[in-house]
């Protein structure tokens, strides 16, 4: 139920909205040629300020909207460094297996042994 309200508002509210701020700034044409030639009624230019705060808030919920898609791919593609540092994908068997942990758990085991090295000299030192 839920589920189906939240789909049709989003249909209605965020669907093509470039085609809808094409057609309020078409409206703000229309109204600015005629507010040219002939004095606007006080409807009209109401419905010039309305058409005008629409089109701000639309364009900036379509920034907001582009921007939030292009940071999903840019996570999904990744950038020249993320193979680099953590993001390893390996495909085996039509699973993708992130090496994330694989890599940060032989990072570890480095750190691990070359402490461990180093700890063990101390101890050969201070026991002779």
């Amino acid at each position: 139920m839920i589920k189906i309200a939240l789909k049709e508002w989003h249909t209605s509210h965020t669907q093509n909205l470039p085609a809808k701020i094409n057609a309020l700034k078409d409206r703000m044409t229309t109204l600015d040629g005629k507010g040219e030639t002939m004095e606007l009624t006080e409807k009209e230019c109401a419905d010039l300020h309305g058409v005008s705060l629409d089109i701000h808030s639309l364009s900036r919920l379509n920034t907001s909207i582009c921007w939030q898609q292009s940071r999903v791919q840019w996570l999904h593609d990744g950038d020249a460094n993320s193979n680099f540092f953590f993001i390893q994908s390996c495909q085996v068997g039509g699973a993708i297996i992130r090496c994330v942990l694989l890599w940060w758990m032989v990072f570890w085991w480095k750190v691990f042994n070359l402490f461990a090295k180093q700890f063990l000299t101390i101890l050969r030192i201070i026991s002779r």
